[in-house]
């Protein structure tokens, strides 16, 4: 009998460890703006980030920026406002991004 407390007691006193990592990443790093206002993980494990300044996808190792049309090349991929405030995917993998001043979503 003291065995067996002895041995339940010994497992609910052990406790796991859990390791926590970060990174601070700024506008150095590739990040569009220092002020992040939403981070989303898409189901391609991109993570997206949301700033006041554009969109920044990171893949682990390399930021990729998106920005108004007016400060992007003709042609390229570009978003209607500098600001990002809510990302969601659909079931097809699209992303979507309300505009600022609205609740509508667009692409």
């Amino acid at each position: 009998m003291l065995a067996c407390l002895y041995l339940l007691l010994s497992i609910l006193n052990t406790s796991a460890s859990v390791e926590v990592r970060s990174t601070h990443m700024t506008t150095t790093d590739g990040l569009a703006n220092n002020s992040v206002c939403y981070v989303f993980q898409d189901s391609k494990g991109f993570i997206w980030m949301g700033t006041l300044n554009g969109l920044s996808r990171y893949d682990g190792n390399t930021f990729v920026t998106l920005l108004p049309e007016g400060n992007t090349q003709p042609g390229r991929l570009s978003l209607s406002s500098n600001h990002v405030r809510s990302i969601s995917e659909d079931r097809n993998g699209f992303l979507w991004l309300p505009p600022v001043n609205s609740s509508t979503a667009t692409t």
